[in-house]
């Protein structure tokens, strides 16, 4: 406890700081930084410019940035702006995105400062602006200093506004683990009022006597403060656990309304987000919580009972990205979405299936074009209650992508079920070549070519060799992107369904069929097998494959690593699920004695498999 109240005391420390530098009076010059809108969900981020002289300024003789270091990096807009004039630029990240007077550059959520400065880098103005609430700008106002607008007037004069936010009440109980019960209360002033319930407070939650809040079971003390002339704070959020099982993984908490988890959950097909919070413990201290938004996830999945769930990050919510390093095997520490994964359709069997042939695929030296999501399992508890062990993964957007290949998220196409367009703008490339191959054979060099321009063929070689090894069943589900100007690629997802049987027949269930629709999707690779060049590449992968990443030594070394990575904690999870069979969707949950056997019948198909799917490849396609 005394570690995270020290970190928390750090964390205080770090705020940015909101008292900004006055303009140097011997530039002479009265060009200011008059107003900043950093999070306004209903369109870009706004600089408000003003001119406080008696002449016109040209503003490209001028620079914004939010760099000290690039000061003259972001060249303002060709425009004269006039004595006592305003101009409004948006901070879209790229020139011209929205209209001429847009920057190149983005404002941050959380806080930073802001310059502008000449063509000789001479400083003119800076103002530190802190994190503000979505819809709520920071400015100067005509008395002095500067004040928090909860009614922001761009293009016009700053008036009313607030001294400030007022302060997150603080706890002096540290938030974590405690054997027996604990008396919570609040450090900081104001009015505050919270809620035990994992609901958001507001206006009308109990408001705080100053007697200490008794907590004498599992629970989060939600929380905020307001003062006079002040916003509202932000939400505080302080997860208690009270004579908790003493688990070996890391744990989180989802708090939110139990309306709105109810609701969420009985109407499960619908996409409408909650708002949420989501706070993580590791090594039993907190590392960080965070407001989201929360939906469910999957498909098929949607109506077990132990749901899979979509967690956004944005304005709308709380901050605009969470900033930490979830996963040890990625040097990403900034996330626009994540997701809290079940284990969907493997809960009855070893709950692993999917993680696990990630993790394979992941952590082979051999496989470079097959983008994967990274996995953390996490006991989670959803309000006051334990909900089993799940996996935070990365979610398949142009985020995952842009930081996998080192892009920017706008570079980034995907498409689901080969036609459906997630995001970007070159799906026409995609739907143009499976019209070329539905009608067009690739044993002719110039139509294997222009594929072979298009198409990253190591990525699908290595793709279908571990469909083949994992004999995966659900293989329409499929996942293709492209970044920047690159190839496209195969990204592998949805791999519960898969490491059942004998993969006898499976080399000609996946790639012995001409099929460029429903259910298979495997014109590209059926067309690719016909030219020889691509053969021997697939026949060299494959040997390479199942000689090291799916080697018998490797594939039951990283089965007993996961074995004994979820053994501990898997005897809570099977607790809680054992008993909540729900045959109307085909899933029944594992006891931990029946979880045992699955994990050992998961060994038993992995074992020699390598020389099996060989073995089945080579009778499919009838050679030696």
């Amino acid at each position: 406890a005394g570690d995270a109240e020290a970190d928390m005391a750090a964390a205080a420390e770090a705020q940015p700081d909101t008292v900004p530098t006055d303009a140097p009076e011997e530039s002479g010059i009265k060009l200011f930084i008059n107003e900043i809108l950093p999070t306004d969900t209903d369109s870009f981020d706004a600089v408000e410019l003003f001119n406080a002289s008696g002449e016109a300024v040209v503003l490209s003789d001028y620079y914004l940035s939010d760099s000290k270091k690039h000061l003259n990096e972001y060249r303002l807009p060709e425009y004269e702006l006039g004595p006592g004039e305003f101009l409004v630029v948006y901070c879209t990240g790229e020139y011209h995105k929205r209209d001429e007077h847009d920057m190149a550059f983005k404002l941050s959520y959380f806080g930073e400062k802001l310059y502008l400065a000449d063509a000789e880098g001479n400083i003119i103005d800076k103002v530190a602006y802190p994190r503000l609430p979505a819809g709520v700008s920071f400015g100067r106002a005509d008395s002095g200093g500067y004040r928090v607008y909860d009614e922001p007037s761009l293009g016009e004069p700053n008036m009313g506004g607030c001294d400030g936010l007022s302060a997150i009440p603080q706890v002096d109980v540290a938030p974590g683990f405690y054997e027996d019960s604990i008396a919570v209360s609040f450090t900081s002033g104001g009015t505050i009022r919270y809620t035990l319930d994992g609901s958001a407070p507001g206006p009308y939650s109990k408001l705080w006597n100053g007697e200490p809040i008794v907590i004498d079971k599992t629970c989060t003390i939600r929380t905020y403060s307001g003062s006079d002339g002040m916003l509202d704070s932000f939400t505080g959020t302080y997860c208690y656990f009270i004579g908790a099982p003493g688990y070996e993984l890391d744990v989180a908490v989802l708090s939110i309304d139990e309306n709105d988890l109810a609701e969420m959950n009985e109407n499960y097909t619908s996409n409408r987000r909650r708002n949420a919070n989501l706070t993580l413990f590791s090594g039993g201290k907190q590392k960080f919580s965070v407001d989201c938004g929360i939906r469910p996830h999957g498909c098929t999945s949607r109506g077990y009972p132990k749901k899979s769930y979509q967690i956004k990050f944005s304005a709308e919510y709380g901050p605009t990205k969470l900033q930490y390093r979830l996963f040890d095997n990625l040097e990403t520490d900034e996330f626009d979405s994540i997701v809290l994964r079940s284990g969907s359709q493997d809960n009855d069997g070893p709950m692993m299936r999917d993680e696990y042939v990630s993790s394979l695929v992941a952590g082979s030296s051999l496989i470079n074009d097959v983008p994967v999501q990274a996995y953390r399992p996490v006991n989670l508890y959803i309000n006051s209650e334990y909900w089993g062990i799940y996996y935070i993964r990365e979610h398949i957007d142009e985020d995952m992508i842009a930081a996998h290949y080192g892009c920017e998220p706008e570079e980034v196409t995907i498409l689901e079920q080969m036609s459906e367009i997630k995001c970007g703008k070159a799906y026409k490339e995609w739907f143009d070549l499976w019209e070329f191959l539905k009608n067009n054979r690739l044993d002719n060099e110039d139509n294997y070519n222009y594929v072979k321009e298009t198409v990253d063929l190591n990525s699908v070689a290595d793709y279908y060799i571990v469909q083949l090894w994992s004999g995966n069943v659900d293989t329409d589900n499929v996942r293709v992107g492209k970044a920047g100007d690159g190839k496209w690629f195969y990204i592998l997802y949805d791999l519960d369904l898969c490491l059942y049987e004998a993969p006898d027949g499976t080399a000609d269930r996946i790639l012995g069929r001409f099929n460029s629709g429903l259910y298979t999707f495997n014109a590209l690779i059926y067309r690719l097998l016909e030219n020889e060049e691509f053969r021997d590449l697939f026949l060299e992968r494959m040997e390479a494959l199942m000689d090291d990443t799916f080697s018998d030594e490797n594939v039951l070394g990283q089965l007993e690593k996961f074995e004994n990575l979820l053994g501990h904690d898997m005897v809570y999870n099977c607790e809680r699920w054992q008993d909540a069979d729900d045959p109307s969707h085909g899933i029944n949950y594992r006891s931990y004695k029946g979880w045992q056997s699955s994990v050992e019948a998961l060994k038993r198909e992995v074992a020699g498999r390598a020389a099996l799917v060989i073995g089945d490849f080579k009778k499919a396609k009838n050679i030696e």
